[in-house]
């Protein structure tokens, strides 16, 4: 078709296009050129809609753009993107055709800057606050001398090689339960959460505990992260067990610390603290010797001072008779003196002997040989574990494979199909509307290539 354009003398021949199909070209070229970008910008809008779909604007200092997320992919996102927040997006760039507006569809979205732990830290803090997780009023004061506490933390981390010396040497009386959890990873929250309830469930079966000492050693914020998620949070806010936390170095501190009955900056500052009340009862009893040794000869003066008094009273008129009752006083003294003494002796060397036992079931040697024979036991289990879900995974990727050849391009070729491209720039022809007359084209069959010309369109779909 020849068209004068604005009464232009020159004449050209040019596609007329309706505005739909030019929305199309336009979106076919953009998703072809900008796909699996990243772009880096400002949220000075973001609105969710009843689909779950979220629609934002990001900018910049001179430019704005709109872009949508859809709730499929808003679903990954582990936190709430905020207006003024610095965000790295990876996209690709398309056209709303019926509006013909130029925007992103966002893939993934993560913060700039504050970075997604910090965002995620915030976020959730500023929620349990709101809920009033972190009050004084819900705390549960800890006993200031517990006969039975729970040790929940990693048998291999620092925290317990920290804490057991410590409470098995200046309380060995004290009776200790060790719940292993993992305290870091993914898996870790929940690991957490399951000790907790391993630990109220043994309280109501076994014998009542006074405290759970929950720790780790220290580490990077994403070490510590598992600390900070909300399944930790609310298991220890659920806890009917006073809890004290010990979590990481003195600099370190978490979410746990907020919600946990009380907390201390490192694991050995926890022992110490447990162990302080007890200092006082234990010190009393090793200065009982000595108080009852003076608390005697205290009570030899007073008999010696009696002595002295009756000697003066009654030597003159009868020295024989009260020298005679003297020497019977002293006499019983003696014996009664006697008598204490293997008594306080006899009881002091029943008590040692009754922390003796204790003592051999929390030394080094004994732990090591139980925990050795523990680890052998969860090794065997791995090991059969992971055989079986070798074995299963090796199924599901054969099936994988069958199932992908079953819908390869290759396969579909091999039926009887084809695919036509453009010759110049190798596009795929998906209509006989990109199509010219004389137009070179290759169409590719399973086995080769043919290389043809457009003779003829035929609108009703068949090209020759």
């Amino acid at each position: 078709m020849n068209i004068d354009l604005l009464g232009s003398t020159k004449e050209f021949a040019a596609q007329i296009y309706t505005i739909s199909q030019l929305n199309s070209r336009v979106r076919e070229h953009l998703e072809q050129e900008f796909t699996n970008i990243l772009v880096e910008g400002e949220i000075s809008s973001w609105k969710v809609y009843p689909s779950n779909h979220a629609y934002l604007v990001l900018k910049d200092s001179n430019s704005k753009i709109n872009a949508v997320m859809f709730a499929g992919r808003r679903k990954s996102l582990d936190f709430t993107p905020e207006v003024g927040m610095r965000v790295l997006v990876k996209c690709s760039v398309t056209l709303f055709e019926r509006e013909g507006r130029f925007q992103l569809s966002i893939f993934s979205l993560e913060p700039l800057g504050e970075g997604i732990l910090d965002v995620k830290f915030r976020q959730l803090r500023e929620k349990l606050e709101l809920e009033g997780l972190f009050s004084k009023e819900r705390k549960k004061k800890l006993p200031l001398r517990p006969k039975k506490i729970i040790l929940v933390t990693s048998r291999e981390g620092a925290a317990l090689r920290d804490m057991l010396p410590i409470l098995s040497m200046r309380i060995p009386f004290v009776e200790l339960t060790i719940i292993h959890t993992l305290v870091q990873g993914e898996f870790a929250p929940r690991s957490i959460e399951r000790a907790l309830l391993v630990a109220e469930e043994n309280n109501r079966m076994n014998s009542p505990a006074d405290l759970i000492i929950l720790s780790r050693g220290g580490g990077s914020n994403e070490d510590l992260s598992a600390f900070n998620d909300e399944i930790v949070i609310r298991a220890i806010d659920n806890c009917s067990i006073p809890i004290l936390t010990a979590i990481g170095h003195e600099i370190d501190s978490s979410l746990s610390d907020l919600v946990a009955d009380d907390f201390s900056s490192t694991p050995t500052a926890a022992a110490e603290k447990v162990c302080s009340n007890w200092d006082i009862i234990l010190e009393r009893f090793m200065r009982f010797p000595s108080e009852m040794e003076r608390y005697v000869k205290m009570i030899l003066k007073n008999r010696k001072d009696e002595v002295a008094f009756y000697e003066r009273m009654r030597i003159l008129e009868e020295p024989t008779l009260y020298i005679q009752e003297l020497q019977q006083k002293i006499d019983m003294l003696f014996e009664n003196l006697l008598k204490e003494t293997k008594y306080v002796l006899s009881d002091f060397r029943n008590r040692i002997f009754s922390i003796l036992p204790r003592l051999r079931v929390v030394s080094p040697l004994s732990l090591h040989s139980s925990k050795v024979k523990t680890m052998e036991g969860y090794i065997e289990r791995i090991e059969i574990c992971i055989e079986k879900i070798f074995h299963a995974k090796n199924l599901e990727v054969k099936n994988l494979i069958l199932r992908l050849e079953s819908v390869s391009p290759i396969s579909i070729l091999a039926r009887g199909y084809s695919l036509t491209y453009r010759e110049k720039d190798h596009s795929l022809i998906r209509s006989i509307q990109q199509v010219e007359n004389q137009e070179l084209l290759q169409i590719k069959l399973s086995d080769g290539a043919l290389d043809c010309r457009v003779e003829k369109i035929n609108q009703k779909g068949e090209t020759k």
